[in-house]
């Protein structure tokens, strides 16, 4: 059990980084909204591959793949930048080591960005990903999903955030399968 909650335990804390103390920003009126997506169709893309192997080059390739189908639902105009703050995470004594891929795409200042995590989240549901939990308060819009695919469990957290006056934001976090204890 401690195994699974310390990367969800990371992508929260992760996700909620981001946050500042001031005042939510009233929410923006969107003149561009989500990409029109069927949330029923699977999307094979969005599933990560049973590995051979987990080693370090095999999930940071994956989490890397991964990252990259899931940002295909994001609308390239409507991104302004992408963060991607993704890492090797090291092992410690409370958790072994793990990639963290983590991807922040700050969106145009008249785009709504919780139904592009909507969105995000159902296509990442429709493929196969358990929906652990989710909230939609205050301008963000959280998801935290997992996987098991070929006995290797996969972590995500889809976050959209309008909090940041002129500034929407959508990211994906993602958590690999632990590393082998001589892999990390």
């Amino acid at each position: 059990m401690k195994r699974a909650i310390a990367p969800v335990a990371l992508l929260t804390i992760l996700a909620l980084a981001g946050c500042t103390a001031e005042a939510p920003a009233p929410a923006p009126t969107p003149s561009a909204s989500a990409p029109a997506v069927n949330p029923e169709s699977a999307d094979e893309a969005v599933v990560p591959l049973a590995l051979e192997a987990i080693t370090p080059e095999a999930v940071t390739a994956e989490s890397t793949r991964l990252s990259d189908a899931v940002g295909t639902y994001v609308d390239p105009a409507l991104v302004v930048g992408v963060d991607d703050q993704s890492q090797l995470t090291a092992a410690d004594g409370n958790a072994a080591s793990y990639y963290a891929s983590f991807r922040t795409y700050t969106l145009t200042a008249d785009t709504a960005p919780a139904p592009i995590g909507v969105t995000l989240t159902n296509v990442l549901e429709a493929s196969g990903w358990t929906i652990y939990e989710t909230a939609n308060q205050d301008g963000i819009f959280i998801a935290v999903l997992t996987i098991e695919v070929g006995g290797a469990a996969w972590f995500g957290i889809v976050q959209a955030d309008e909090t940041v006056a002129g500034s929407p934001s959508v990211a994906f976090q993602l958590a690999s399968p632990d590393l082998p204890s001589d892999e990390g």
